[in-house]
């Protein structure tokens, strides 16, 4: 066998090789950190997804949003005193693994991150998993939206967290769902919702305006809730 030949069959067994172990990996295996992860202590946390580390910088969770709970332009939403006092149980005064987006910060400058533990809990898909965030993502920091969206579902079939309680006006509204009324909004949002979204369920019943097809909201100039799955079916 000739040097040259010897070098084409190796090349094509190792394109071969790469092809059969990147089959392997899929983006719904469970992420782990980059050797270039950035160690930090968390000084507080603000909410369920958000956290302020000891050197001053804000930091939001990606691919994830927690229910509002310290916006003084809204009121407290449904579960978000439970993912809030979770994720400062979690977080607050511990070391963190930070690896940053590819968008590292947004419009409110706050640096974008996945985040883990000294133990390798995968922080934004832990809160997925225990029901305390809903899969939240973007289009400039894509990753991991096929493992988070897979624990939502494990979640929701589970009832854990926030898709395990209801409202005193759930039976109420389901009476209106039969009735063909599909989507609902609060009267000063510009966000309409889904049955079956906590974020719809979180409005107040003399708030909220009703609507029996998508259509119909958005002729209202709303747009529809941007949390991935928060659908009822």
């Amino acid at each position: 066998m000739t040097n040259k030949t010897y070098h084409y069959l190796l090349g094509i067994f190792l394109m071969i090789s790469a092809g059969v172990l990147g089959g392997c990996s899929s983006s719904s295996d469970e992420p782990v950190k980059s050797t270039k992860a950035e160690q930090a202590l968390v000084k507080r946390v603000v909410d369920g997804d958000t956290f302020v580390l000891d050197d001053g910088r804000k930091v939001r969770m990606i691919g994830i949003n927690t229910p509002e709970s310290v916006d003084p332009r809204r009121p407290v939403e449904y579960y978000g005193k439970e993912a809030s006092s979770f994720t400062k149980k979690l977080l607050e005064g511990n070391k963190v693994y930070l690896d940053w987006g590819r968008t590292p910060k947004d419009r409110y400058d706050r640096w974008l991150a996945w985040v883990w533990l000294a133990d390798g809990t995968f922080v934004n898909g832990y809160l997925v998993s225990e029901g305390y965030a809903q899969v939240y993502t973007f289009k400039d920091n894509p990753d991991h939206a096929e493992y988070l969206l897979e624990l939502q579902r494990q979640a929701r079939d589970a009832g854990r967290g926030l898709w395990g309680q209801s409202l005193p006006e759930d039976e109420a509204r389901a009476e209106k769902e039969d009735s063909g009324q599909r989507f609902v909004a609060s009267k000063n949002s510009q966000v309409y919702h889904e049955w079956g979204c906590p974020g719809g369920k979180a409005i107040e019943k003399q708030n909220e305006v009703l609507f029996s097809s998508e259509e119909e909201a958005q002729a209202s100039g709303r747009r529809m809730c941007k949390v991935s799955g928060c659908t009822k079916g």
